[in-house]
């Protein structure tokens, strides 16, 4: 009997899966570059006012600011804010409905104020370090 002729088992090394270094490019396109760098641009802060109440200023520019309001009945009006430092108040844009004469209650962030109409229609307040908002505008006219 005729043994096969030997052969010699020839071992290959065995292969070792890609990593990410061996399948990338050696140099990345400069777009790509480009936009892996590119700084985000900060969220501009959102500013919100009402026609008849409008946001004049606030404490951190960085941060959104809101006035929000409504006329609840008879001589009340309610507005709320949130990083507002200074608003005006228009009285002649009042919703409809609203008494378009004085005097009005107007209550801000739950302080109380009296409008009487000396200073006019066109009111502004101001918010102080502690918190409690003044009338700071117009001055007051003669009777």
């Amino acid at each position: 009997m005729q043994r096969p002729p030997a052969t010699r088992e020839t071992t290959k090394p065995a292969e070792q899966p890609a990593t990410q270094t061996d399948t990338a490019p050696a140099t990345q396109p400069p777009a790509a570059t480009q936009a892996a760098t590119r700084p985000v641009e900060p969220r501009r802060p959102l500013r919100v006012s009402l026609e008849w109440a409008r946001l004049a200023d606030v404490f951190e520019t960085r941060d959104d600011a809101i006035v929000s309001g409504r006329w609840t009945g008879g001589n009340r009006i309610e507005i709320d804010t949130k990083n507002v430092r200074r608003m005006i108040l228009d009285l002649t844009e009042l919703p409809p409905g609203a008494p378009r004469r004085p005097p009005w209650n107007l209550q801000i962030d739950g302080q109380g104020i009296e409008l009487t109409g000396r200073r006019g229609l066109r009111v502004e307040f101001t918010r102080g370090d502690t918190g409690a908002w003044n009338v700071t505008g117009p001055p007051p006219r003669n009777p």
